[in-house]
């Protein structure tokens, strides 16, 4: 009877232990993480790296959920409201006030001027918002406003568009507009495109006719990135359709040898990657290092085919016996934190069969 017992013991265990490994099993396979929260320096072995897609232990569990919910909203939501941006026209409509129903026109910094109330911001409202705060500006000069708030133009959705594209440059809409959208308005299909004296994407200007590209870049702020497999989008399908954020960079690269270069850095974007290339060469190429990055940030490489990383300090980078040892590969994404950053994290996220998101966070020292 003792050795039943301690069998359904042991099976009761073992079936516990399986139902635990499931859940760590499949979010592994979903996305790869990396977090440091300690100034040592050091890169993943071969044996490390081939054991698991997580590359370096995660200081802090709770950046899991917040990283994953960054990557998964980096395509706006179907029926994701609309926010007014500098630029924008639009119509207030305040009832038995003539004197300040009129058509508007938000300013650089965001603001309206209304008669009799002056500034009002309005940057980054929805029309219900905005309504709302106009309606706040008027109490004291006037007894229950009711106001409501109109689009008439959009004209704060720009896309940067760069790279092996017939008509490169800054493209307005009037919605949200998807990449297919972007890139049929600058022309996809060329087959050169420029590359400035320090060896950055610049304008492209190529010629109509030349092979698809296989890849598009997309770079949000200074913090994220997204890599489009090109080929597969213009072949139609489900995932088509990806829809952009205003002020999103798109860069066509004429070629696959690039490296991403984000974070505290001067002009973040893509360099054209060398065997020769170093990383404090490809730092220099960016402008170096912005302010905030401090005197001697701890840099981090990342490698999205695999989900590996690497870290340095930028001062070893000075060290003739240790600068030139950092290992690059073309594809790479070097990212450097802003100073009183005690931790930073990525996430390598395949979205969907053609979208792969990187993006990088930070959290301050205590």
């Amino acid at each position: 009877m003792t050795k039943v017992f301690r069998a359904l013991v042991v099976l009761g265990l073992a079936l516990m232990m399986a139902l635990c490994a499931r859940p760590l099993f499949a979010q592994s396979a979903t996305y790869e993480l990396a977090a440091s929260s300690s100034p040592a320096i050091s890169a993943p072995g071969p044996a490390a790296a081939a054991s698991s897609p997580i590359s370096a232990p995660i200081a802090d569990a709770s950046l899991t959920d917040p990283l994953h919910a960054l990557a998964a909203a980096f395509e706006p939501g179907p029926n994701e409201e609309y926010t007014m941006d500098d630029g924008d026209e639009i119509h207030i409509d305040a009832s038995g006030r003539p004197e300040i129903t009129h058509d508007y026109t938000l300013g650089p910094d965001g603001r309206i001027t209304i008669p009799t109330v002056g500034s009002v911001q309005l940057s980054g409202l929805t029309r219900e918002q905005a309504a709302e705060a106009v309606e706040n500006a008027m109490q004291p000069f006037y007894k229950d406003p009711s106001v409501t708030v109109g689009v008439i133009h959009y004209l704060s959705n720009h896309i940067l568009l760069l790279g092996a594209v017939q008509r490169p440059g800054l493209l307005s809409f009037d919605e949200p507009p998807t990449l297919l959208q972007v890139l049929s308005r600058g022309g996809i299909g060329s087959d050169s495109a420029q590359m400035n004296d320090s060896g950055n994407a610049a304008y492209g200007a190529g010629t109509a006719g030349g092979a698809i590209p296989e890849r598009a870049f997309i770079y949000r702020g200074s913090q994220e990135l997204a890599v489009v497999d090109l080929k597969r989008l213009l072949s139609g399908g489900a995932f088509a359709d990806l829809r952009l954020r205003r002020n999103d960079v798109v860069l066509i690269p004429v070629e696959n040898q690039l490296i991403s270069i984000l974070g505290a850095v001067r002009t973040p974007g893509a360099v054209r990657f060398n065997p020769e290339s170093t990383l404090q060469v490809l730092l220099s190429q960016v402008g170096g290092l912005a302010e905030q990055a401090g005197s001697n940030p701890l840099i981090q490489i990342v490698n999205p085919s695999t989900g590996t990383s690497s870290q340095v300090r930028f001062n070893e980078l000075l060290d003739p016996h240790h600068g030139n040892d950092i290992s690059l590969h073309p594809g790479d994404v070097i990212f450097v934190p802003s100073s009183g950053f005690a931790k930073f994290a990525y996430v390598v996220d395949k979205m969907n069969p053609i979208l792969t998101v990187i993006a990088f966070t930070t959290l301050a020292a205590k």
